[in-house]
């Protein structure tokens, strides 16, 4: 699920299911939209250039986990989906699942987090998908968190230009949260203090 601005929910995937839909905010209305060359359950979400819709890895019904990416432009009016097979550095064997997103900018995207299918192998190092050149490549600088990744929840907030990553434990627990920000593609993390 991702909020595109500035009335839509688009929910993308599932168990079972190819299909992509969106919520009218305004009108309070679900909207069947398209549907994906695969199914995915628990794709990672990203919007990006205030056009496309990049739906991350996820898993089949088979249980088996998705390595390829799928993209849709929103603004046109085929309702289209693209597969999009990434290429990956020498020696970078990204193969992480339930990571988060993040937008760095017009044309890359920060992957954070996640783990292997076993629920082993968690993410010691994030990375970052560049749009232009598909390739996913090791993220620099890197970010330094006291725990590990593991079972992590990333929610991005973006606000005038600014984008902060709520970083929660699976059980969301406020008190666990950390807060990363995101200025000029650097990343800082400090601990979460409620107002």
């Amino acid at each position: 699920m991702i909020y595109i601005p500035s009335s839509y929910v688009f929910l993308v995937g599932g168990e079972k299911t190819n299909s992509a839909g969106y919520y009218d905010l305004s009108k309070h209305l679900y909207f069947e939209h398209s549907t994906l060359k695969n199914q995915r359950c628990e794709p990672a979400l990203a919007y990006i250039d205030n056009s496309f819709l990049y739906a991350f890895s996820g898993y089949n019904d088979s249980k088996t986990q998705i390595s390829s990416i799928e993209r849709i432009n929103l603004r046109k009016n085929a309702k289209e989906w693209e597969e999009i097979i990434p290429k990956y550095d020498s020696g970078n064997n990204f193969g992480q699942i339930f990571f988060s997103v993040c937008a760095l900018d017009t044309s890359r995207i920060l992957l954070l987090g996640g783990h292997d299918w076993n629920g082993k192998a968690y993410a010691k190092i994030n990375h970052v998908y560049d749009t232009k050149t598909n390739s996913i490549t090791p993220y620099e600088p890197k970010i330094t968190i006291e725990e590990d990744f593991d079972e992590k929840f990333f929610l991005p907030v973006k606000s005038s230009g600014v984008t902060n990553m709520y970083m929660f434990t699976k059980f969301y627990d406020p008190s666990e949260a950390r807060v990363l920000k995101l200025t000029d593609g650097v990343l800082s993390s400090t601990l979460y203090t409620p107002s």
